[in-house]
């Protein structure tokens, strides 16, 4: 699920030791898993269920812009897929999106390349680079990163806490926001969007990243729910509706508590 992306980001490995901590779990119990097995109403009926809990997350939005497919020749990609290490990333990126999804991957991307903690501490013995252009190529690798979003703001739906951290992160990487636009085409390596009255391009861009936000992916639970199923069923986490880890966990333990009751 979302748990196995939320720790790529810069600064989140922690969120690892919870996959390790439900994986342990898991093996403990004995609970039986079936990998890389889409599910549908046919194999669900099959185990002839008491109970069907359905935590199939989320869809990623996808705006309807003419190129936003690769069909016009651009390299788009979603914040999924970057994140997974599926796809690479060249030295002029564009996020589509200024949610968190958005802004921590744009974080991410910015951070590519730099130089890590040994090899700084390495050069900074040695005094083979500058100072101020060490601690530069330690913050970051060399990449321009460009958020563009039709909000005002960025990251208008996270915690204010939060959203000042990430901002933070992004001025001091230098990452460059365009906020409160209208995108018009994805073409080759160009984006054409329009500010105000004017239409604005960003020229020579290797790499799209689309983060424009999350919606539940509910189509399994609706299709079992209009066949009006024997068993129980349920809906959980952002199957239901886009929300924290921690709520979705809470939600999780409470459903199957309640299951006899």
């Amino acid at each position: 699920g979302q748990a196995n992306l939320s720790w790529v980001p810069p600064g989140r490995y922690d969120i690892h030791e919870i996959l390790d901590y439900y994986s342990s779990q898991i093996e403990n119990l004995g609970i039986e898993l079936h990998l890389g097995v889409e599910a549908d109403l046919e194999s669900i009926n099959k185990y002839q269920p008491d109970a069907v809990i359905f935590a199939t997350g989320v869809k990623y939005n996808i705006p309807d812009i003419p190129g936003i497919d690769g069909s016009l020749g651009s390299e788009i990609y979603l914040a999924e897929k970057i994140l997974e290490g599926e796809y690479p990333i060249g030295k002029n990126v564009v996020v589509v999106g200024g949610s968190a999804t958005g802004m921590e991957t744009a974080i991410w991307a910015a951070e590519q390349g730099a130089i890590s903690s040994e090899i700084a501490k390495f050069i900074a013995f040695y005094e083979l680079l500058p100072k101020e252009e060490l601690f530069k190529r330690w913050l970051r690798g060399n990449r321009k990163v460009t958020i563009i979003d039709m909000l005002p703001k960025l990251g208008m739906s996270i915690g204010r806490t939060t959203r000042g951290f990430l901002i933070g992160q992004i001025k001091k990487l230098g990452i460059i926001s365009i906020l409160n636009v209208q995108i018009k085409k994805f073409e080759g390596k160009t984006l054409i969007y329009e500010h105000g009255n004017e239409t604005k391009t960003l020229e020579n861009i290797d790499t799209f990243i689309i983060a424009a936000g999350v919606t539940p992916n509910d189509e399994l639970f609706n299709k079992v729910k209009q066949t009006n199923p024997p068993y129980k069923i349920f809906k959980i986490g952002d199957c239901k509706k886009p929300r924290t880890m921690m709520e979705a966990i809470h939600e999780g333990f409470r459903t199957a508590y309640n299951l006899d009751k």
